[in-house]
């Protein structure tokens, strides 16, 4: 199988250079500054006030924290972020704990944490909260890829061959010899729908931003249901 797909393994191999260009990209710029820098960049909220602590689904602990600053201040935390609970205390047992979080409103945040037991740090004060690098995107490509590169005698295994042509991709033959002319598509646009609906298998829409193929694709999807 190696040997067939060399091109789907390049491209797992250059995932990983992303990956990892990234990831060290996020140590330089962003984790290795001073944890006030990090504060004013808002990639760090300290300090932090405990607002509530608890368990929820899957016995997962939690925590709702608040920073007094201004709520309105910028910063680089969104709901689903991958982040690192943490407290400046001396002489502490694992004085970080990573988590998810669960949302976030102006400068309340609830983090679903990593582990089954709340630390026993959370209530001495010194608590903050940094921004991880968040690596959910680049697995779930590299099970995509794994899981195309593997296919055998399915579809995905046809539709990957039919990519990398390695087999012949199916068309319907437009009959009428007629360019469709869909109410507010223009001439490329419209000649787009005409050849998805003509394609049984892969069609593909580019062009620069701008050029409408969203608009296109719905186009597409409108007349094919």
């Amino acid at each position: 199988m190696d040997n067939q797909l060399p091109e789907l393994l390049h491209l797992k191999q250059l995932l990983a250079i992303e990956k990892q260009a990234d990831l060290d990209f996020f140590k330089t710029v962003i984790q290795n500054k001073p944890l006030e820098q990090r504060r004013k960049e808002g990639f760090t909220w300290y300090p932090l006030s405990i607002k509530a602590s608890g368990y929820t689904y899957g016995e997962r602990a939690f925590v709702t924290v608040e920073h007094g600053g201004n709520p309105d201040d910028p910063h680089q935390f969104r709901s689903g972020n991958v982040v690192n609970l943490f407290t400046k205390q001396t002489d502490v047992y694992k004085p970080e704990l990573s988590g998810t979080i669960h949302f976030i409103s102006k400068n309340t945040m609830r983090i679903i944490l990593n582990s089954r037991d709340l630390p026993d740090w959370l209530s001495g004060g010194s608590i903050g909260v940094d921004l991880l690098f968040d690596d959910r995107t680049y697995l779930e490509m590299e099970r995509a890829l794994d899981k195309v590169i593997n296919a055998k005698g399915d579809r995905l295994a046809e539709l990957r061959d039919i990519f990398l042509n390695k087999k012949p991709q199916h068309t319907l033959p437009n009959t009428s010899g007629e360019l469709w002319n869909i109410e507010k598509l223009n001439v490329s646009q419209n000649k787009a729908v005409q050849n998805i609906a003509q394609t049984q298998d892969i069609a593909i829409i580019h062009g620069p931003p701008g050029t409408g193929k969203t608009t296109t694709i719905v186009a597409a999807v409108k007349k094919l249901t």
